[in-house]
């Protein structure tokens, strides 16, 4: 793994302990302004796509209001210079506060 790819991946674990804490503007720091976020649930059948800082920021913002207590698990990810994915487990609890994993997408 050259120099380049131990920062990129060192970024996402960043990225990653910042979703965990909940930490906005931890996470908006990794973030360019024309950044992209796709989010697994959403109005098409994709999900949705936030497009810019502002959108993306809007959009986790809204993920940690409608589940609080989320917590993302079992992380993997990979990078490179001009994308990355992070695949993760997503527990959070249900209106009933019963341990509830997301349902996967398949």
């Amino acid at each position: 793994m050259g120099d380049s790819d131990a920062d990129i991946n060192g970024l996402l674990t960043r990225l990653f302990d910042a979703f965990n804490r909940h930490d906005l503007d931890a996470i908006m720091e990794l973030f360019d302004e024309d950044a992209t976020l796709d989010m697994p649930r959403g109005p098409h059948p994709w999900g949705q796509r936030f497009i810019g800082k502002a959108q993306v920021r809007e959009g986790l913002a809204s993920r940690f209001k409608g589940l609080p207590d989320v917590h993302y698990g079992e992380g993997r990810h990979f990078g490179l210079t001009f994308a990355c994915a992070i695949r993760a487990r997503l527990l959070h609890r249900s209106p009933a506060s019963s341990a509830c994993p997301s349902p996967s997408r398949g």
